[in-house]
């Protein structure tokens, strides 16, 4: 059967860098409110980088390295990207699912953004839309006659 991988946050990142290594066992990766930018201060960033030159193995900064290199490999990632960010998270940065959808090498990619939601998409309230989405875009996927496609939306689930 066709597999999709999903990971939220922290686990977006694993996901995309799993999808980067093995993207011929994947027909889609779905990124949830993707680690990729957070709400650190520029002192805290100065810090972590250099700590990362002193103890290079220290393992909080596995972190850092982990988003470091899949920043450096967006461009190869080839397989069906779904990207998901409510609005209003405060914990992970819309801006790094958008910089996501725009530097990945997908030619079959589509960022979904879900507007006054806040991190946890499939567990917050209105979770019911998110799934949806989820489901549409995977179920068209599975369908023979799917052409890839590039899109950006902005969901109101109010109207």
């Amino acid at each position: 059967l066709p597999m999709f991988l999903m990971g939220h946050g922290m686990g977006g990142l694993a996901a995309g860098l799993h999808a980067l290594a093995h993207p011929r066992k994947l027909a889609g990766l779905i990124c949830e409110s993707i680690d990729l930018d957070l709400p650190t201060p520029a002192l805290v960033l100065g810090i972590v980088r250099g700590l990362a030159a002193i103890v290079p193995r220290l393992p909080v900064l596995e972190r850092f390295h982990s988003r470091n290199r899949f920043h450096a490999s967006l461009a190869q990632l080839s397989v069906p990207l779904l990207v998901l960010h409510g609005s209003a998270d405060i914990v992970t940065l819309p801006s790094g699912s958008e910089y996501l959808h725009k530097h990945a090498g997908s030619h079959d990619k589509t960022l979904q953004i879900f507007e006054g939601y806040y991190h946890d998409l499939i567990s917050d309230l209105g979770h019911e839309h998110v799934i949806e989405r989820i489901r549409q875009w995977i179920e068209a996927r599975l369908n023979p006659d799917h052409r890839g496609q590039i899109g950006i939306a902005y969901i109101n689930t109010d109207s």
